[in-house]
């Protein structure tokens, strides 16, 4: 019995500790979740209104704020709170507010992202108040201080919706001038990209060489084919191709961008956007231009299996129907065709068919 009582006792007092450990552990993360529910409503506020009310509270939790990094963070959201005020005055408190939060947080040395946010917000501010020259140097600053954030991309996209607007060509010497700084930067592609966009889109034989030469920097840049550029580049780059009657070069192209997929979350669908139409452009290349029908049509009638998500199925449906008829294989389109009409029984690939429009 006495030794029950004893292992008895040693378990309460065991429990007692970790139950105290337990309370005193918890402290700190149940006060987390107090200030998390409180800057949940501050933003509610911010986005809601009234913006002087949610000034208040992200001045209260700044003073509540873990660290220095986190109430650089909530002295950012008041300033925007004030911005939202819409006066010049309230516009101009609020830039030199920010002004003055950039020097301490380069001070501080917080994170990089964050210090970008607060120049995106200082340069916003500046073309807010119409000063326009301020703002795109300030844009500028962001983009080349802090190339690696989110926040260097919208300041770039930002800056470059206001000279493409100007000068076109002004824009993409700029963005040529920072590829040739820093063909490394983590804003590369994104510069050789809208670069090469500008010439694309000028259409002509000597912009189409220089376009060409960008786009191949980005594709040349990347191992890993995830960058939203890089799909982007090997698009056009194929469009430049057919354009200048490349058509074998424009094939490989495309058959290399296929085979780069990368199978996003739901079965059937793909990373980059451009992945189905780069398959359908293979099939009529076959179809019109390389005039191997047969072929064009086994590109067609995989289509839908791979893709199994994608809107334009039916339309491969369709055009797998016309290689067929091209190649002499009527068996073969009719059977395409009762496959389209079961799949789709409403697809206005239908009515093409039925008034014989082949386009």
């Amino acid at each position: 019995m006495t030794t029950r009582r004893t292992t008895s006792a040693a378990h309460v007092a065991l429990l007692g500790a970790a139950v105290i450990g337990l309370l005193l552990g918890c402290a700190r993360p149940v006060e987390r979740v107090a200030f998390d529910a409180e800057l949940l409503s501050a933003e509610r506020r911010l986005s809601e209104g009234p913006p002087a009310e949610a000034e208040h509270r992200f001045r209260k939790l700044a003073r509540r704020a873990k660290d220095d990094e986190e109430r650089v963070e909530m002295l950012l959201r008041a300033a925007e709170a004030r911005r939202r005020v819409g006066t010049p005055e309230a516009l101009d408190e609020a830039r030199r507010e920010l002004a003055a939060l950039m020097a301490e947080a380069s001070r501080l040395e917080v994170d990089v992202e964050l210090r970008a946010k607060i120049g995106h917000g200082i340069a916003r501010l500046s073309l807010d108040l119409g000063d326009e020259p301020r703002g795109r140097r300030e844009l500028v600053e962001v983009v080349d201080s802090f190339p690696s954030t989110a926040y260097a991309a919208r300041a770039l996209q930002l800056y470059g919706a206001r000279l493409k607007e100007e000068d076109p060509l002004v824009w993409a010497d700029f963005c040529e001038t920072r590829y040739r700084r820093d063909p490394k930067s983590a804003l590369a592609d994104q510069f050789a990209w809208e670069s090469g966009r500008v010439h694309f889109e000028r259409d002509t034989p000597e912009d189409d060489v220089v376009a060409e030469r960008a786009f191949e920097r980005v594709l040349a840049g990347w191992t890993i084919r995830t960058s939203g550029f890089w799909d982007d580049a090997l698009w056009d780059l194929s469009l430049i191709y057919h354009r200048r009657g490349r058509v074998a070069d424009e094939r490989a192209l495309l058959e290399s961008f296929i085979a780069e997929r990368v199978e996003a979350s739901a079965p059937g669908s793909y990373e980059h956007v451009n992945f189905k139409f780069a398959w359908m452009r293979i099939g009529k290349l076959l179809l019109e231009d390389l005039r191997q029908p047969a072929e064009a049509a086994r590109w067609f009638q995989e289509f839908p299996a791979v893709f199994k998500w994608a809107r334009i199925r039916d339309e491969a449906r369709y055009w797998e129907i016309r290689a067929w008829e091209q190649a002499g294989e009527p068996e073969r389109a009719a059977a395409a065709l009762k496959q389209l009409a079961a799949d789709f029984p409403d697809s206005r690939w239908l009515g093409r068919l039925d008034s014989g429009d082949a386009r």
